[in-house]
């Protein structure tokens, strides 16, 4: 895959964020979002198995909205389907595969397992995001 976007806006004000693998935080969108230019099952660190962002937000609980993903790859289709033209007179110089995703969403969840009353994971309003999935 090509071109790998995956965003998830979250509600309100995010004063600091943490994400694993890197990702960016665009205040004015309130968006994180992880950018990967090629993702390959055949990476140099192996394959991602999960996008992760440790939010510090100034009132809280937060929660997040849709999470979307776009991608695109070159030289292959999905279906596998190829072209062949036969007959004498036409010849076939370039043939150019692509497929390009649209923006596939789904709703996020964000970590509630933890007791509210405790302070066991919830110093200074944290909120823990988890996706394998994103773009505003």
């Amino acid at each position: 895959l090509l071109n790998l976007t995956v965003t998830v806006p979250v509600d309100g004000e995010v004063k600091t964020m943490n994400a694993e693998p890197h990702a960016e935080w665009d205040q004015e969108s309130n968006c994180a979002t992880w950018r990967f230019t090629e993702l390959s099952e055949l990476t140099e660190n192996g394959p991602i198995g999960s996008l992760r962002a440790r939010l510090e937000v100034a009132k809280g609980p937060s929660s997040i909205g849709t999470i979307s993903v776009q991608f695109n790859c070159e030289g292959t289709t999905l279906s596998g389907v190829d072209l062949e033209l036969q007959g004498p007179g036409y010849r076939v110089s370039l043939v150019k595969k692509r497929f390009v995703s649209g923006k596939y969403i789904c709703d996020g969840s964000s970590n509630k397992n933890r007791n509210p009353e405790s302070n066991e994971n919830n110093e200074d309003n944290h909120e823990n995001l988890s996706s394998s999935s994103s773009d505003c």
